[in-house]
């Protein structure tokens, strides 16, 4: 790998979904943009680790999730994807907001709420074997936005209970924020 990182707002052609970016009228999209300016001092004061505050590949890639784009990021191990799932949420548009984080790992879940939680004073949970898994109180509970971030196995996408009982609720599609894909091989 060349060690570079790589931010990018794909142009993949929209079939029946209709882009959340194209949805927004001017008035909200030029809200949304002055909002976004408050966030690398937001990142600095609440991220206390980021101690030089966010890179401005994070920053594109935190600005195309709250515009509603859809982004593809390449970056490292270690390169700070995680803290582009966990900025969008200090901001006020996103409260009551939840961000899906798609990893095949279950080894790294447990971590990943872990820093989520503690190092970015998030809302975290994972939803798999080793846990509650796909309950109906679980479901519910991510459609309500108890938590911020939800670390799913990809295969939840697959599950008809979880689209059917989540993805595909009215109160779920006006809260999410993003999806992110934590290992390009998921997609």
């Amino acid at each position: 790998m060349s060690g570079k990182t790589t931010a990018r707002r794909t142009n993949t052609p929209r079939t029946k979904r209709v882009d959340r970016a194209l949805r927004q009228t001017p008035e909200r999209l030029a809200a949304l943009k002055t909002e976004l300016e408050l966030l690398p001092g937001l990142i600095r004061s609440h991220f206390t680790k980021w101690t030089n505050g966010a890179k401005d590949f994070q920053l594109r890639c935190m600005e195309g999730q709250v515009l509603g784009q859809e982004i593809l990021l390449h970056a490292a191990t270690g390169a700070g994807k995680t803290g582009i799932a966990a900025g969008p949420h200090l901001l006020p548009s996103s409260k009551g907001k939840v961000t899906l984080v798609m990893s095949p790992l279950l080894s790294l879940h447990d971590e990943q709420v872990a820093t989520f939680r503690d190092e970015f004073g998030l809302r975290a949970t994972a939803i798999n074997s080793s846990n509650d898994g796909c309950s109906k109180e679980v479901m519910q509970k991510v459609v309500s936005g108890e938590w911020q971030i939800v670390m799913l196995f990809p295969e939840m996408l697959l599950s008809r209970r979880f689209v059917d009982g989540v993805l595909r609720t009215a109160e779920f599609g006006g809260r999410c924020l993003s999806v992110f894909f934590d290992e390009a091989h998921c997609i």
